[in-house]
């Protein structure tokens, strides 16, 4: 049931993403010019890594791959993007194209909500519910630790200990 409230926040659309400003990337995704947002990505601008994660997430102007949306949104989540943190928790959330793991999912709603992203605020009270004490205690740690810049933690198998 937690994930199914959870795809309601899925596809927000960058034209609605409201805790960053989508900068110089808007003119190439209104355009949808694949070739300039791609290059704008490459150079580190974390609105342009967020706009070329969703368009990959969602199927739009490119086909569908959740590999690449997840490799853009780290990348922007690393910078601190809220709105790539969220939807990045929610993919770990729902297992989206890789391992779903709840821990990096809270990690990540954590740090985005920690900004004022109201709907992270909600996914990360979803994803809260379906974790132990230990888990909830790790995340909660980890994303203390973790800052701009950073790369985002690694999480410890609770079944195997590593």
């Amino acid at each position: 049931m937690a994930q199914q409230h959870l795809c309601s926040f899925l596809l927000i659309s960058p034209a609605g993403a409201n805790s960053q400003s989508l900068g110089i990337g808007i003119e190439a995704v209104k355009a949808r010019d694949y070739k300039s947002i791609i290059l704008l990505a490459a150079q580190g601008d974390a609105d342009a890594q967020f706009n070329l994660a969703f368009m990959h997430e969602a199927g739009k102007s490119v086909t569908q791959n959740y590999a690449e949306a997840a490799a853009w949104y780290r990348k922007a989540a690393e910078k601190g993007y809220a709105d790539a943190q969220k939807n990045f928790a929610i993919m770990y959330y729902t297992g989206s194209g890789f391992s779903q793991n709840s821990i990096m999912a809270y990690i990540l709603a954590i740090l985005a909500a920690a900004q004022g992203n109201e709907s992270a605020v909600k996914v990360r009270d979803i994803i809260l519910e379906t974790l132990a004490r230990e888990q909830i205690a790790e995340a909660q740690n980890l994303a203390a630790e973790w800052s701009v810049g950073m790369s985002l933690p690694a999480i410890r198998d609770f079944k195997t200990g590593r």
